[in-house]
């Protein structure tokens, strides 16, 4: 049953199981928000436990991507990311070349919502887990869908990685830039992974099946071809593709967005909407599950038999047969899967006891009283809009950078479109993501620009701005990523930007101590030369456990191998700027070295 009131958050799933750390990750979307990119990293780091970046520190996310950028790599759909909101600019280095955009042709979608981790324990062992949902990465508030899959040893009921790894080795060729040699070797090595993995089904579900539709083959083919019962929740919706699901003998149930619903695509169906606001059923924060539905679901009842498929795809005929789309087909029994058993309803019964307290899908549904159909006029200007932005992001925009003066600080970087850009009358001005002002306009002819750049403001990421001259349609900005090799030492720079003091240095420090291999804090009470294990608290709570000397001192004692890491930090710091370091703490490393250069000899 789908139970709106049992959720499981995405920051959770993307954690690694007790006694495992994060080794790498592989995120595929549609669209990207570049603020909500921030937001993995910090999880894995830190019990960051939100997806609002307002109160989160940017030393605390500069540090958790300076530990993750060259591990993860996030594919999306070229022209479909967005720049920050929250004025997290200086952090552009850290992500730009772990973001790659996928070529896609015109009326075609890159469309799959799926994370692929791999967890690694000190022993050496790893596992993957694989995250299908319907949600983008993106700060939007709505109601979706999530399937967590955990690789396993079982070999019954289990779905094969294998579709997933086919998937992942043909995103490099389809890319828009080239896939830097290191991130190449990652992409495969987690391919082998999913060659090899099996994956258990989640609790409830006798079977399950990850399913990658490449836009050449259709979901309906994989649907049974009849069934008793079948449910649909889709945010968008295509008359024709509604045509061709699996008819049923019995009930019916569409749940879609009142805007997507029309005479036409609910023939057939009793259509509802939802309603995520649950004032009165609950309270706080629990009381709206999001602003709109998203969720994507497809149901069907055939004899005892259920099978429910979760994922990206749309009820639209682009979502069925012509998008890049993942989904998990689930396979169960009626009492658990079947279609009453998502509303929390009886199968044999319309409804549950009444006098439940326990909140259900069926509570959220309002019946569907009919409407008009979409304006076809907007729905024009709206396609029109689309193919300047795909003209605009399926262009590939390549560069270069170099040294424009002696100290290594200016670059001189250049920029080109491989062909002129047509506008289809609307208007496009472009940025540097890392600058207010434009770029000159001869780009867009398909002319080259330079620009002089200082090292912390060089970034592939180009900020477009497509706007109607007419009012009618809202103006939208688009990051675009261009094919530029990027000089050395941005991150370092934006890293030290960020300390500016001595208290900005040492909150640095201390997220280093935090989070080495085995964090050790000052127990409570008097025992304060004994060292012990650290249960993971909040970040709020350990930030200002004991001295830092204690801490050098503990971790000197239990774990001397991790002061290695912490050397190469520091040196790498010290080298841009010897001054970084607040008084005193030079001498007091030095006073550690030989204790670390005794690890590093042993």
């Amino acid at each position: 049953m789908f139970a709106p009131n049992e959720r499981l958050l995405l920051l959770d799933a993307l954690r690694p199981p007790a006694g495992f750390q994060i080794d790498a990750a592989i995120g595929m979307t549609y669209t990207l928000s570049l603020d909500a990119l921030l937001i993995p990293p910090a999880a894995w780091v830190t019990q960051h436990e939100s997806d609002s970046l307002a109160a989160a520190d940017p030393i605390l996310l500069a540090d958790s991507l300076r530990r993750f950028a060259e591990r993860t790599i996030v594919f999306h759909q070229a022209g479909a990311a967005t720049p920050f909101t929250v004025g997290t600019e200086e952090l552009t280095s850290f992500l730009d070349e772990m973001v790659i955009p996928v070529r896609v042709p015109r009326n075609s979608t890159f469309h799959p919502k799926v994370w692929i981790l791999r967890f690694r324990e000190p022993s050496g062992g790893t596992g993957i887990r694989v995250l299908v949902g319907s949600r983008n990465l993106s700060l939007g508030s709505s109601w979706d869908v999530l399937v967590r899959l955990d690789s396993t040893d079982a070999s019954e009921g289990t779905a094969s990685g294998q579709p997933l790894a086919g998937m992942l080795r043909s995103l490099p060729s389809r890319s828009m830039i080239a896939v830097a040699e290191q991130r190449q070797q990652l992409i495969d090595s987690i391919a082998t992974d999913l060659d090899a993995a099996s994956f258990a089904a989640p609790p409830g579900c006798d079977t399950a099946e990850i399913v990658w539709l490449s836009g050449q083959d259709s979901l309906v083919d994989r649907f049974p071809p009849k069934c008793d019962r079948r449910l649909v929740i889709s945010p968008f919706l295509g008359a024709d593709a509604l045509r061709k699901l699996p008819p049923a003998s019995g009930d019916s149930f569409l749940v879609s967005r009142s805007a997507s619903l029309d005479d036409e695509r609910a023939k057939g169906f009793d259509a509802f909407t939802m309603n995520t606001d649950l004032s009165g059923i609950e309270s706080g924060e629990d009381a709206r599950l999001g602003a709109d539905l998203h969720a994507k679901v497809f149901a069907f009842d055939v004899g005892d038999v259920a099978s429910l498929w979760l994922g990206s795809a749309n009820a639209t005929g682009a979502g069925l047969a012509h998008n890049d789309e993942v989904l998990v087909r689930l396979g169960g029994s009626l009492d658990t899967l079947g279609v009453h058993a998502l509303l929390g309803q009886s199968v044999a019964t319309e409804a549950t006891d009444d006098d439940s307290d326990e909140l259900v899908l069926r509570d959220m549904l309002e019946p569907w009283i009919g409407g008009a159909a979409d304006d076809d006029d907007a729905d024009a200007d709206s396609r029109l809009f689309d193919d300047t932005v795909h003209n605009l992001s399926s262009a590939r925009l390549s560069g270069s950078a170099a040294v424009a003066d002696d100290d290594g600080e200016l670059f001189a970087v250049q920029l080109e479109f491989a062909r002129p850009i047509d506008r289809c009358g609307y208007d496009i001005s472009l940025r540097w993501l890392t600058r207010h002002e434009p770029l000159s306009n001869e780009l867009l002819d398909g002319e080259p620009v330079t620009t002089q750049l200082h090292l912390g403001d060089v970034t592939r990421f180009v900020v477009a701005r497509v706007s109607d001259p007419t009012g009618r349609l809202d103006a939208i900005d688009v990051v675009l990523v261009g094919d530029i090799d990027m000089p050395q030492g941005r991150q370092r720079r934006a890293l030290r930007s960020l300390l500016t003091d001595e208290e900005k240095f040492r909150r640095f420090l201390r997220f280093l101590l935090e989070n080495s291999r085995e964090p050790f804090v000052v127990p409570d009470g008097n025992e304060v030369n004994t060292a012990v294990p650290s249960k993971r608290r909040s970040r709020s709570s350990r930030l200002h456990d004991g001295p830092i000397l204690e801490q050098l001192l503990r971790l000197l004692a239990q774990d001397p191998a991790e002061l290695r890491h912490l050397d190469a930090v520091l040196a790498d710091l010290v080298a841009d700027d010897p001054d970084v370091l607040p008084a005193g703490f030079g001498e007091l490393w030095a006073a550690l070295q030989p204790y670390i250069d005794q690890e590093v000899a042993s």
